[in-house]
């Protein structure tokens, strides 16, 4: 957890890299406690205008894993974050995911900067002696873990500049004012409230001027409304087929302003 002062009160973004194997085979979700703990502080976090956590998506990308297997990383109160290098790719290992909200620079191939970060003193840290470097700063940091930091750094600007903000308004803000890298690729899509999306970007590049100017003057969104809707009767999931199953679940309430989505 990151704490910094903002004015007279205290500004808490959690970000977190941890989460089940990213192998390709584990399919995990938050256990009762852990998902309480994710609800209360969306709820009463920042005086009720909740706590913005910020989660690495998953470094299994190679291994054939998915963040939306990652039950962490795919719960609505989380910002799930993937990594993009420094030559403007997709890092090899971030993971895809319907899930991710936006990106943050990472390392990745050769040839791909890492990054500077602070490391452990002394023989504690990676950049020691016995390595032919020495020092207390290490220069090839990376991962999705890399990634999350950097966009719990920009939500701290971001409420620093409107203390104001809830969760819910800090996620829209990352997604209205994410940079759309790589615009010529084929895996963008626009939904219908023309918002931009990319299976291994999220909603882009994560682009701190632009949240931060967004922030200063954001009108903040009204209370989060649940709505629920069933279908009765089990349904079995064919197996190895491509054409897998659709169940459809016609929505009851109208004139709905979608944010999350959960099955």
């Amino acid at each position: 957890i990151r704490l910094s002062l903002v004015g007279s009160e205290m500004c808490i973004r959690d970000s977190c890299s941890w989460g089940p194997s990213d192998n390709g085979t584990v399919l995990d979700r938050p256990g009762p406690l852990t998902l309480a703990a994710l609800q209360s502080a969306v709820a009463n976090g920042r005086g009720g205008r909740g706590t913005v956590i910020v989660w690495a998506a998953g470094n299994g990308q190679s291994n054939g894993d998915n963040s939306n297997y990652d039950g962490y990383a795919n719960a609505i109160q989380t910002i799930a974050t993937a990594a993009i290098d420094s030559t403007g790719n997709a890092a090899y290992y971030s993971e895809a995911g319907a899930n991710l909200l936006v990106s943050a620079p990472s390392d990745g191939s050769t040839s791909a900067l890492g990054i500077t970060t602070t490391d452990l003193i002394g023989a504690s840290g990676y950049n020691t002696a016995s390595s032919g470097a020495g020092g207390d700063y290490a220069h090839d940091f990376g991962g999705t873990s890399a990634a999350a930091p950097l966009v719990a750094g920009v939500a701290a600007l971001m409420l620093e500049k409107n203390p104001q903000l809830g969760w819910r308004d800090v996620q829209e803000i990352f997604i209205r004012s994410a940079t759309r890298v790589r615009p010529g690729d084929s895996g963008w899509t626009f939904n219908a409230a023309g918002l931009h999306f990319h299976p291994r970007f999220g909603a882009g590049l994560v682009n701190a001027s632009d949240a931060v100017t967004l922030a200063s003057g954001w009108q903040t969104l009204p209370p989060q409304q649940d709505v629920s809707q069933s279908t009765a009767g089990p349904a079995t999931i064919p197996e190895n087929t491509a054409a897998g199953i659709s169940i459809s679940f016609p929505m009851a309430a109208t004139n709905l302003r979608v944010e999350h989505v959960t099955v």
